[in-house]
């Protein structure tokens, strides 16, 4: 078992395990192809959107496909026409069953540890 477990159970993980340190952002104007260039440099699926302290909604490769796939035009689409806004807030020293997540953080791996 991780040593991040948490003691509320063997397969409780704190959420601040699964954060990394730096958050990657687009500013809300951001085109869809700048979106669709960030996420591919970075090799990852999501961008949190906007310019505060705090983002004002996310975009992932899921929502550049679906605006392919609706005939958006991605050099005038912003991340903010297709960002979703309505974001949940945690403490990081809350803890999450193992076993409800995907690998690697959980699921049938994490059950096995």
């Amino acid at each position: 078992m991780s040593d991040l477990a948490a003691p509320n159970g063997p397969h409780d993980l704190p959420v601040g395990a699964l954060i990394g340190d730096e958050v990657a952002r687009v500013p809300g104007h951001a085109s869809l192809m700048d979106v669709a260039a960030a996420l591919t440099e970075r090799e990852i699926g999501i961008l949190a959107v906007g310019d505060g302290d705090l983002p004002d909604g996310v975009v992932s490769e899921r929502d550049i496909v679906r605006a392919v796939a609706e005939g958006r035009d991605l050099t005038t689409t912003t991340a903010m026409d297709v960002a979703h806004t309505e974001l949940a807030w945690v403490d990081p020293a809350a803890t999450v069953s193992a076993q409800d997540l995907d690998p690697p953080f959980g699921g049938d791996e994490a059950a096995d540890g």
